[in-house]
Parts: structure tokens; sequence; C-alpha cells
């Protein structure tokens, strides 16, 4: 199943620290979830996020390791994920689960980018409030739809974890 993603997050050059999370799976489920952060002083001083993620929190903010938990839950085995410019994204997922080699093990490597498809632009959806994550999750769910159904034989990449066991 494919889960379309997008991620809020701090990036201060050392780290990216997570801040919220949106899923959308292929079959209309979503998720959702704020982070805690050791380091929300560091975010206060980020005009950028300050003005444009902050003011989208909900402040129901839960534990990385809970959030790791209900993500692996909700996504299953083998999921496929997309993302528009996934590598932070990506990379911010990931780190809930400690290094990269510490993610589920039927998880795949990377993450696959809607950015690189073919005219992918001419299909992106605005989201209901830009910088929400689960409303730019849902924008791009609906971006790939359309774009899908203008390229239905374009062929995707393989998207499978070489870590898995046979």
């Amino acid at each position: 199943m494919r889960y379309f993603f997008d991620t809020e997050f701090l990036d201060d050059g050392y780290r990216i620290t997570l801040i919220s999370i949106g899923i959308v799976a292929e079959d209309g489920r979503t998720y959702y979830a704020e982070l805690v952060s050791p380091r929300w002083h560091v975010f206060e001083r980020h005009q950028w996020l300050a003005g444009n993620v902050q003011p989208h929190l909900k402040g129901a903010m839960r534990k990385t390791q809970e959030v790791a938990n209900e993500i692996k839950e909700f996504v299953g085995q083998n999921p496929e994920f997309w993302a528009y410019v996934a590598d932070y994204d990506w990379v911010a997922l990931s780190q809930l689960y400690g290094s990269l080699v510490n993610r589920p093990v039927t998880w795949p490597c990377t993450a696959l980018d809607t950015y690189q498809l073919p005219d992918f632009k001419r299909y992106v959806v605005q989201p209901e409030q830009e910088h929400n994550a689960l409303s730019d999750a849902v924008a791009l769910a609906r971006s790939w739809e359309g774009w899908r159904a203008a390229w239905p034989d374009f062929p995707l990449p393989e998207h499978s974890s070489p870590r898995e066991k046979s």
C-alpha cells in the first residue's frame, strides 16, 4: 500500500528534529502526530517555524516512541512511502526509530519522491492549510491521484527492503 506523508521539522544544520507528521494511506486512512521535543526553545528562535508551522499545531504532543509505534502499526508490513521532495521528510520519519538501520526491517531504505515524477508539478493540489503536516499529506495524495490518472502507464520504481529476510 502507498502512504503519502509530510513532516514539519526543525533543521538546525546538525540534526533534523521532527515537529509533526501527517500520513495518508492509499485507502483514505489518515494519521497525524505532534512530537514532544526537548529542544522547543530552539524552535521558538526560528521565525519561519513560529510564523508558518506553530499556528497549525494543536498542542497534543506525544513522545517519540509512542509515535514510532503508532506509525509502525498504521503502515504495517512493506509500506511504500511517497513524499514531495522527500529527503528531509524521510530522515525525520526514520529518526523516530533511532539510527537509520533501526527502522522496521520490512520498510524500504528510502521514500519515493513525487517531485521526480515527470510533469508532476502540473498536478499539485494546494493544501487547505499549508505547513500543516496532515493537510500537506492529503494534498500530496490528491496530487498523486491526478498525476496517476494522467500517467497511468508510467513505470514506477520497485519499492522493497533489501534488509528483509526472504
